[in-house]
């Protein structure tokens, strides 16, 4: 009997031998045997949960025309749409974060928290610390200078995952910013990461820092970390906090890190330091969403190639190319001072997939120029001529001037043009060229110029003399092939964020 007992034992210890050398030999830990169980198949559909429970995180409400609520319009909306279009499971997650709510799950999405929302638990952060290191992807979104208390929010789960927090605002001075402003910052600064792969230039409305030992993306040698002037008690008439949006001596210099990259055990976390990067507003400014796509693939292990980036498009909308300027000089569409195009971009924003950069987009159905009282460059010439060899493509030349100044510059162009008559309907005029292969090429005036006081920002509601002006361009844009926003029934998430 002894002896048959010795002969099991010693089975039993080759048995458990083999299974570890197996382990070894495959690069496997034991844990991961629960981990293969928990997570779905590298070859299903990613899935994210969202959190909407220590988050005001609404992910059903696109922009449209009669929103103007500002979280809503900045909030991951819009983001969440383009990964669903690309077949991911994206839902909200309402309740507390527990092991069985992330079993099955590839990403956790935690958008900016606020001190009004429930706190973490130290359960909860103990499960999102084991998912991650089980092989889990975090998306960690932050924002400047502890507004709505997100640092506090955050500090026992950034404690375990070995994250620093910043109270500063990423500050920057022009060209590395889209204004006279110095809040709104451009980051052009990029270590080789699968993240980073392609990217040229990603911007921040009033951004934070981020933990600069994982930094991948950074502000120029010209920025500086601005310190929040918070009150006691937080006592403030402001929604939120900043700094003085002055560089003082005590202040961090950059570069600085904006969006930072780590592994955690086997899993995998991103931090980004503005919520409105990839807001609904934001997401489609310069290199922001290709940025979105990409941190989501490398958080869920797939690959993201280039195809995948430029097929990313939001369906029943019309896509338009709005011409932002290049790398160094001043922009158009991100521009928030008053002679810039920031309302125009967010109000197109609001019924079609608008994308402003300076990248090639032949695939857009409208591309919208802006001309101001510059001379019309021969390679935008070039560039429209390109565009409008294609068929059934639009071209819509936002010019200062009369509407017949510009027209004598694009003559070469339009030399295989018909041309039609100038029209005048309120303050604006207009003058259309059509060719051979139906695209057309329109040269618009407006009476009191094309800047951000002809429109109401995004979160403003329009006077009267705006929704006249408005009018008459939805009426220009339809006729150019722009769909007007298709009504739909709203979610019961929806119905509860009104």
């Amino acid at each position: 009997m002894a002896a048959f007992s010795q002969e099991s034992m010693g089975t039993h210890c080759r048995r458990c031998l083999w299974i570890f050398v197996t382990w070894v030999i495959c690069g496997v830990s034991p844990g991961a045997c629960e981990d293969s169980e928990r997570k779905p198949s590298v070859k299903s559909n990613p899935r994210v949960l969202v959190d909407a429970y220590h988050a005001h995180s609404w992910i059903d409400t696109m922009p449209s025309m009669a929103l103007n609520q500002y979280h809503l319009l900045h909030g991951p909306s819009r983001l969440i749409h383009a990964m669903r279009d690309a077949e991911w499971s994206c839902e909200a997650q309402l309740g507390p974060w527990t092991k069985e709510v992330l079993t099955n799950c590839e990403i956790i999405y935690i958008n900016l928290v606020s001190a009004d929302r429930p706190p973490f638990t130290v359960d909860e952060v103990l499960a999102i610390e084991d998912f991650v290191k089980l092989g889990g992807g975090l998306l960690l979104v932050t924002d400047h200078t502890n507004c709505y208390f997100h640092n506090h929010v955050l500090g026992s789960l950034a404690e375990r995952l070995d994250l620093e927090l910043t109270n500063e605002l990423l500050c920057d001075r022009s060209p590395h910013t889209t204004g006279p402003g110095n809040g709104w910052v451009v980051l052009s600064s990029f270590c080789e990461h699968p993240i980073t792969r392609g990217l040229e230039r990603i911007a921040f409305q009033s951004g934070g820092c981020v933990d600069s030992r994982y930094g991948i993306i950074h502000s120029s040698n010209s920025s500086w970390g601005d310190w929040a002037n918070i009150p006691t008690y937080g006592d403030s008439n402001s929604p939120g906090f900043y700094g003085d949006f002055q560089q003082q001596p005590i202040e961090r210099k950059g570069p600085l890190a904006g969006v930072a990259a780590k592994d955690f055990g086997r899993g995998r976390i991103v931090v980004l330091g503005d919520q409105n990067c990839f807001g609904g507003v934001f997401l489609n400014y310069l290199d922001n969403r290709r940025l979105a796509l990409q941190a989501f693939h490398w958080l869920a292990k797939r690959e993201c190639d280039e195809s995948l980036v430029v097929s990313n498009r939001e369906k029943d909308r019309t896509l338009v190319w709005c011409l932002e300027n290049s790398i160094g000089k001043e922009s158009d569409f991100g521009n928030g001072s008053e002679i810039g195009l920031y309302h125009l971009y967010a109000w197109l924003g609001k019924m079609a997939d608008v994308r402003a950069t300076n990248r090639e987009m032949m695939e857009a159905e409208l591309l919208v120029i802006s001309l101001k009282n510059d001379p019309v460059s021969p390679k935008t010439v070039a560039l429209v001529e390109r565009f409008l060899a294609k068929p059934s493509k639009a071209v819509l030349i936002l010019d200062s001037p009369s509407a017949n100044a510009t027209s004598s510059e694009f003559a070469p162009l339009t030399r295989n043009f018909v041309q039609g008559k100038t029209e005048k309907e309120g303050q604006l005029q207009y003058t259309k060229w059509y060719n051979p292969v139906e695209s057309n090429l329109v040269i618009c005036n407006n009476a009191t110029g094309w800047n951000n006081k002809q429109f109401p920002g995004p979160e403003v509601t329009m006077n009267a003399t705006q929704h006249a002006m408005c009018n008459q361009l939805i009426r220009l844009l339809s006729e150019l092939g722009v769909q007007q926003e298709i009504p739909r029934t709203k979610s019961w998430l929806e119905e509860r964020d009104e």
